[in-house]
């Protein structure tokens, strides 16, 4: 990890453990980590072709890996300034995301 925000939010992940695999749901607290949830989501990673968002913040990152390693990222959608209510994968291979303002929106995002 060579990102600030991700030592933070591991380090307040694993103190939320207590030994555990993983914090219970209840314990984890938004206002604990609010300048992170931009940049925050948990994806489940059981099948890499297909995989499933189950939490994101305002941003949405498109990630370039080589191995597990990160070598490029870029942002997108970050000029509609929206909140990201929910992100899947269409059997297209494009991403769908729902956005949370007044008058909310489904945006397509294609897939490179």
């Amino acid at each position: 990890m060579k990102h600030k925000n991700s030592h933070l939010l591991v380090g307040y992940w694993s103190r939320l453990r207590k030994g555990r695999e993983v914090p219970d749901q209840t314990d984890i607290d938004p206002r604990a980590i609010k300048r992170l949830l931009s940049y925050t989501f948990i994806l489940d990673y059981e099948n890499p072709a297909r995989p499933l968002y189950r939490l994101a913040g305002t941003a949405l990152w498109r990630l370039t890996l080589e191995g597990n390693t990160v070598v490029g990222r870029e942002r997108l959608l970050a000029e509609r300034g929206e909140r990201i209510r929910d992100v899947r994968q269409g059997p297209d291979g494009w991403l769908y995301l729902l956005t949370d303002s007044s008058n909310g929106k489904l945006l397509r995002v294609e897939r490179q």
